[in-house]
């Protein structure tokens, strides 16, 4: 295809998307939308700042509207839009969902989110993300991150998410940016996209997972990929059982504020998910106990660490001594002869030799991380949004 030809294509899915939006805006009011949002702590305004939609649950409203419009059947089904049934119908992939707009770094919408009534069978998929298409890879694109560039560009501060909606309430206080990869984890183009557009390697960015095994499974894949734009990574350790989105039903938009306000190191939340998980087993046994315990547990919490901020890595093994209580040389040796130790340690800013990586340790024992923690860079220009 030429670069006029691919250019004209993308333009109609561009225009395509557009119509869509238009007529989903203009359902929400008079759907079951409204009422459900305002139970969860999401008011009108929100819902307007965020164009919330609604998909009818006919099976070809849209699909009907846009037509009308003059797109064919196979532009929709390129947009992701319409998909053909088995008998050879086209119906609407969206049907009788709430719906959020994705946006690309232009502000183009290029996809959509829709979230299924609480009133829909248990076998329907709660959320229902377009596909991949020559707009909208998903792999690449965080929602929220276009709505995000005025506050970035003075100094919010980056929230990473799960889904939209802990993103949207995240964002209810102007100090915050809610940032979520819907749909899949967390990739190396999300973090790039990220970079561009935020100051992140002095700002740091904050990570507020859900507290369970996904989640902590998400902080994991979070550390690993934000270290390579920032040194300064945090983390959230919300309530059991608790997201962002629940914080703003339970309490507003201060309780979601205070909670982000609670920060630790991101690099703590890891290393401690790694411990907890080396400390459990079936049947009452005690891995930590036993010398091979131990051993898998110095590996697997060192491993982490591999190719990390010099500052996290002084702090973590003072940390993982103190939990598996062992001394600071014993964790320190565990990391440089690491196994998945592949890089050289210069290039992580530490001493090459153990000797003097640990007289490092013993040079930053004073280190006050509560006074770190609260002078993190936050810019003066910003004011709460509520």
């Amino acid at each position: 295809m030429s670069a006029a030809s691919a250019k004209s294509s993308r333009d109609v899915l561009l225009r395509i998307h557009r119509d869509a939006q238009e007529y989903l805006r203009n359902q929400f009011a008079i759907s079951w939308g409204p009422r459900y949002l305002a139970s969860r702590g999401f008011t009108e305004v929100i819902t307007q700042t965020w164009a919330i939609g609604y998909a009818p649950g006919n099976g070809t409203a849209l699909f009907n509207h846009l037509c009308a419009k003059g797109h064919t059947v196979e532009q929709l089904q390129d947009a992701g839009l319409v998909v053909i049934t088995r008998t050879g119908r086209p119906i609407d992939r969206f049907r009788d969902r709430i719906t959020a707009p994705v946006l690309d770094e232009d502000g183009h919408i290029v996809a959509f989110i829709g979230r299924a009534s609480p009133a829909a069978p248990p076998s329907t998929p709660k959320y229902l993300n377009s596909p991949n298409s020559d707009l909208y890879r998903k792999h690449e694109i965080l929602f929220g991150l276009a709505q995000a560039e005025s506050r970035l560009a003075v100094g919010a501060q980056p929230v990473l998410v799960e889904g939209l909606w802990d993103a949207i309430a995240v964002s209810t206080d102007y100090r915050f940016a809610g940032l979520a990869p819907c749909g899949t984890a967390l990739t190396a183009h999300h973090v790039d996209a990220l970079a561009r557009r935020a100051p992140v390697r002095d700002l740091g960015v904050i990570a507020a997972f859900d507290s369970d095994p996904a989640g902590h499974r998400a902080m994991l894949s979070a550390y690993e990929k934000l270290t390579s734009v920032t040194d300064h990574t945090y983390a959230v350790r919300l309530p059991p059982g608790r997201d962002p989105a629940d914080l703003l039903q339970i309490g507003g938009p201060d309780y979601v504020a205070n909670a982000l306000d609670g920060l630790s190191h991101l690099a703590d939340f890891v290393v401690d998910a790694v411990l907890d998980q080396a400390a459990t087993a079936p049947d009452g046994y005690r891995p930590l106990d036993h010398a091979e315990g131990r051993l898998h547990a110095l590996r697997a919490s060192t491993a982490v660490l591999i190719g990390k901020p010099a500052a996290d890595v002084h702090r973590q093994i003072r940390r993982i001594a103190e939990r598996l209580g062992e001394t600071v040389p014993t964790v320190m040796a565990a990391y440089v002869d690491n196994p998945r130790r592949e890089i050289d340690l210069a290039s992580t800013g530490l001493p090459t030799s153990r000797q003097a990586l640990l007289r490092s340790f013993d040079r930053t024992a004073a280190t006050d991380d509560r006074r770190a923690l609260s002078a993190r860079p936050r810019s003066p220009d910003l004011a709460p949004s509520r």
